[in-house]
């Protein structure tokens, strides 16, 4: 991208997050179709974007990168044209891929990037900036070329992007005359520092009503992403349209990446390109384009059972076929493939959401809505659990964390599950958040400064299906209350031992109002091996003190409290 160092917020400009539009059924199928590991291969394949590759206008890679573009434009069935300009007494080309609308083909919308990448002593891959915006672009044309569309869609390549805009000033020069209602130049769509999958969308203010239809587009079909509607960017193939007196705009990844404009900019750097992050932003513009263009998508067959309607027999089959990304489907399940990459995940299920017909709401795809529980160590010896809110019934399972010496074994032979009165145990109990309620676990492997992985697991029978993973830490022995403050009580653990820990302990014997809770001061119990009873007596003042002086629970004067896995 050129010239990123343009002011991009104005002094007292307004810069705030697109209000959400109603998604149009054929939107959401076309949207669902965009394949995150189509979108990686365009990428790492095929656009000369590893360490060493340079694309610059003068590169190595530059012209081979452009002999692929077009070659993949036009597998897709597209009209594809090398569209010449001149730039510095040599010819160079801009990859043009028409899809001619077959209601106006006068009315025309334009979808762009650059494949230029910049240089200046040093090899230029330049993956981010903007092999991620031609990817985008590729992939949506890959999706939608398929499918008549009321008006023209121009998918373009452009180049010399980085040396003054020069493909998209000679392409806007050449087509002034063209209807063109809207442009989107996506430009540095796939990296993500911060996850928290933000995008910002530019033009100037007569490009308002465009820039607003695509934040709408991104808010709606762009699943996790978040669109911030701005002022104008003078830099990039957007602003050439918008100097032509088109209405255009920026779509970019917020600002900050460490590797803009460096060698570093290749997919092969760690942790580097969100792939799914990118997959998301090229739904979002393929979404744009179905609902603008008035892309006629057809609707799959979700009709398993062949009785004229989707409805919850045809649920029934498509729930026993869900696999999840990438395990392929069973045999008799391809109908339900809709994105044919495959397998049956939650995709197809997004699909599957659009086709029903009734009666009544389709009923909600669990695997596809699965949430970690909440958790937190709650003491010395025990972990606080909340389950997800909502009525599926799911199991709780807990292990030690791998890279925790005294914890490591947990859930590797066997798995470990929070039985319905908080203990653990083999089986596991599926109850719903009501059932479940918070939930303390306060076991024998439930040790001092440890940390456990606690997820939920849903479905009974069958193989169930993990949610993702959350993380807990229990505090050092004896550490049972932070420092008392008037009017509040006692603060939580802060990570060492005195006095007002076993003051805390005697509170909550004495019964005192503003006494910690039980699991923070119920440390262990004579004659019951090394588990709290969920008692607090002289034993647990006993056992702070030993937390003072400096033992450690494998070390305390009850003795023989070793960790599970020592």
């Amino acid at each position: 991208m050129v010239r990123r160092v343009v002011v991009f917020l104005i002094a007292g400009l307004a810069v705030a997050p697109a209000l959400p539009a109603l998604a149009s059924p054929e939107g959401v199928v076309a949207a669902a179709l965009v394949s995150e590991e189509n979108y990686r291969h365009i990428l790492d394949d095929m656009l000369y974007t590893h360490a060493g590759d340079d694309r610059s206008v003068f590169g190595a890679d530059h012209d081979p990168a452009r002999t692929n573009i077009y070659n993949l434009f036009a597998s897709y069935g597209l009209n594809v044209e090398l569209e010449p300009f001149d730039f510095l007494e040599v010819t160079l080309y801009n990859v043009v891929a028409t899809k001619v609308g077959v209601t106006d083909p006068t009315v025309e919308y334009v979808i762009g990037a650059h494949y230029d990448s910049f240089s200046f002593y040093d090899e230029a891959p330049g993956a981010d900036d903007d092999a991620s915006g031609v990817a985008l672009v590729l992939e949506a044309a890959r999706v939608l070329s398929t499918y008549p569309s009321d008006y023209t869609i121009r998918f373009i390549a452009f180049d010399a992007e980085e040396v003054g805009a020069g493909g998209s000033l000679a392409y806007v020069d050449s087509h002034s005359t063209d209807d063109i209602r809207g442009m989107i130049s996506a430009d540095m769509v796939a990296w993500n520092g911060d996850g928290a999958s933000n995008v910002s969308i530019f033009g100037l203010a007569e490009s308002d009503p465009h820039k607003s239809a695509v934040g709408d587009a991104v808010y709606t079909y762009g699943r996790t992403v978040t669109p911030f509607v701005s002022g104008p960017s003078r830099g990039g193939d957007h602003y050439s349209f918008e100097l032509g007196g088109f209405q255009a705009c920026l779509l970019i990844e917020k600002a900050g990446n460490p590797n803009y404009h460096t060698p570093f900019d290749n997919v092969d750097e760690p942790n580097y390109i969100d792939y799914e992050f990118a997959a998301n932003n090229t739904r979002s513009v393929v979404g744009f384009l179905v609902d603008h263009a008035g892309v006629h998508v057809t609707m799959p067959d979700a009709d398993y059972d062949d009785d004229g309607d989707v409805d919850q027999d045809d649920f029934d089959v498509f729930s026993t076929c869900y696999s999840g990304s990438g395990n392929p489907h069973d045999t008799g399940c391809e109908l339900f493939d809709f994105d044919g990459d495959g397998d049956v995940d939650c995709d197809d299920s997004n699909v599957f959401e659009v086709l029903w017909t009734g009666p009544g709401d389709p009923p909600v795809f669990w695997p596809c809505i699965i949430l970690p529980p909440e958790a937190a160590g709650g003491g010395c010896r025990c972990l606080v659990v909340m389950p997800p809110e909502h009525g599926l019934p799911l199991a709780l399972r807990l292990a030690g964390d791998p890279d925790d010496p005294a914890v490591w074994c947990l859930g590797l032979s066997e798995d470990l599950y929070v039985q319905d009165d908080g203990r653990l145990g083999t089986t596991p109990v599926y109850q719903t958040y009501d059932q479940w309620g918070t939930v303390l676990i306060c076991e024998n492997e439930i040790v001092p400064v440890a940390s456990y992985r606690v997820w939920c697991d849903y479905g009974q029978g069958g193989s169930p299906i993990p949610s993702a993973e959350v993380t807990a830490n229990t505090t050092v022995w004896g550490d049972t209350v932070g420092p008392y403050r008037v009017g509040i009580g006692w603060l939580p653990p802060d990570g060492s031992v005195d006095i007002p820990d076993v003051v805390a302990i005697l509170d909550r014997f004495r019964s005192l109002p503003d006494a910690p809770p039980l699991h923070q001061v119920d440390l262990i119990a004579l004659g019951l091996g090394c588990r709290p009873d969920r008692s607090v007596d002289i034993i647990d003042a006993s056992m702070a003190v030993d937390g003072f002086r400096g033992f450690s629970y494998a070390d305390s004067t009850l003795g023989n409290c070793p960790g599970p896995c020592e």
